[in-house]
C-alpha cells in the first residue's frame, strides 16, 4: 500500500476516530481519518484532502510525529500522523460508518486497525 497518512484530533482527554465500513479492507476497524498518499504529493497535502473528502472539513496541522512502520499480512505500510484540529465546516462521515471521541483507555480496548493501535500506545497522553 505504502505511505498512508492520519490526523489526531484532540478535544480534551478525548481522541477523534472513525470506523471503517464492513465492506472495506479492514472493515468494522476503528482508525484515526485519512488515507493513501498520492504519487507526486506531500503527506500533509494528502491529509488535507482526505479530510475534506472523508470528513467534509479542513484542518491546522499543528505538530507532526515520527511515522510508524507496519507489515499488515499482504502488504506493508508507512503510517504519517499528525496532530490536527478543526477548522471550517462540521464533520460529516462520507467514508466512515460511526465515529467518536474516546479516552486513551477506550481506544485500547476497542478493535482498532493494529498501526493505529501504535500511535494509540506511543503518542497519545
Amino acid at each position: 500500500m505504502g505511505k498512508v497518512t492520519c490526523g489526531i484530533i484532540r478535544r480534551g482527554d478525548k481522541y477523534f476516530v472513525a470506523q471503517r465500513p464492513n465492506d472495506k479492507q479492514m472493515g468494522g476497524k476503528w482508525e484515526f481519518p485519512g488515507g493513501k498518499v498520492e504519487e507526486d504529493e506531500f503527506e500533509s497535502e494528502c491529509l488535507h484532502r482526505e479530510f475534506r473528502e472523508e470528513l467534509g472539513i479542513s484542518i491546522i496541522i499543528l505538530k507532526e510525529y515520527m511515522p510508524v512502520e507496519y507489515d499488515y499480512p499482504k502488504f506493508h505500510i508507512t503510517l504519517y500522523p499528525f496532530e490536527v484540529t478543526p477548522f471550517e465546516g462540521e464533520i460529516t462521515l462520507k467514508e466512515h460508518i460511526a465515529s467518536g471521541y474516546f479516552t486513551k483507555e477506550e481506544l485500547l480496548k476497542m478493535s482498532l486497525a493494529p498501526a493505529d493501535r501504535i500511535i494509540v500506545e506511543r503518542y497519545l497522553d
